[in-house]
């Protein structure tokens, strides 16, 4: 929601700079590679990408092993913390959102 309340009407270069990110989110996680075959320093930085507990949560499941939900919940929560926080954001801009177009 925070992107989108921004994206095209106060911060036009988002649109241009979101397939960049999204691409760069991919190629930084652990879809393509397993966090333990990195060294500690890097595997620590690997976890900081939103997407690295998901990927490896799939590959647990795949594997038959049960996922990590601390990692998952960890996420959830801080999911939640920033949807509520763009929510905010988007209801109290929303009202110049005419102005703005």
């Amino acid at each position: 929601m925070l992107l989108s309340g921004l994206t095209g009407l106060y911060i036009r270069d988002i649109v241009q700079m979101m397939p960049v990110l999204i691409t760069a989110l991919l190629f930084t996680s652990t879809v393509f590679f397993s966090a333990q075959s990195a060294p500690d320093m890097l595997a620590k930085i690997l976890y900081l990408n939103p997407i690295s507990p998901i990927a490896d949560a799939i590959r647990d499941i795949i594997y038959g092993k049960p996922p990590q939900f601390g990692q998952l919940a960890t996420l959830l929560a801080i999911s939640v913390v920033v949807f509520m926080a763009s929510y905010g954001l988007f209801r109290r801009l929303r009202p110049n959102f005419a102005d703005v177009l």
